[in-house]
């Protein structure tokens, strides 16, 4: 996704806590991704001419 929740409260009209109260599952899954994702890179190494 990549939008911050700030950005997403103001378009709906509602603030970042209540964005995060009712979507908070998504976000979850979105940093449990994000972990196994960065631990799959240490496990494998830098690629070459990775930035």
């Amino acid at each position: 996704m990549g939008i911050p929740p700030k950005t997403i409260a103001d378009r709906l009209g509602n603030t970042v806590e209540m964005i995060y109260n009712v979507y908070s599952h998504s976000f979850k899954e979105l940093e449990d991704k994000a972990v196994v994702a960065f631990s799959e890179s240490l496990a494998s190494g830098a690629k070459i001419g990775a930035n």
